[in-house]
């Protein structure tokens, strides 16, 4: 279990290799699994609230085809919330600064689709990510 400081909220946390094994007795095994839905860099789940917030994390200097990788947003957004069907899931990706520059489009269309973006080389990301997890709150619970 962890706590952030200053807020009431608890979350369970898992390895990247042990949450599908945890969230195991909420998945709806019609929904297949998909490729790369398995392994999460980050997961906090609160279980009172029953919401999962996922956090992909991208780190990029070079051009290549990272720009594709963070548009499989909207499919993982949708796989894991009809795959645990019990919890509502946020996806959200914290990415390096490279982003900004080289994959504007893909960043526009993330916010459309209220995918959050954060980006790691901001001073305060970590603060900025648990704001965002505890505003989620507000008029959702």
């Amino acid at each position: 279990m962890i706590k952030f400081n200053g807020h009431i909220r608890y979350f369970v946390t898992t390895l990247k290799s042990s949450f599908e094994k945890y969230i195991k007795p909420h998945i709806d095994e019609k929904i297949c699994s998909m490729h790369g839905c398995k392994k999460p860099d980050e997961v906090y789940i609160d279980n009172k609230y029953k919401k999962i917030f996922i956090i992909e994390k991208k780190f990029q200097q070079v051009n290549g085809s990272v720009c594709e990788k963070i548009q499989t947003a909207i499919a993982k957004h949708w796989y894991y919330n009809k795959r645990i069907p019990t919890y509502e899931v946020i996806y959200m990706y914290c990415l390096s600064d490279w982003f900004k520059d080289n994959c504007i489009g893909e960043l526009q269309m993330l916010k459309e689709f209220n995918i959050p973006v954060f980006f790691g080389n901001d001073e305060n990301y970590k603060k900025d990510i648990i704001k965002f997890m505890m505003n989620y709150y507000k008029n959702k619970t």
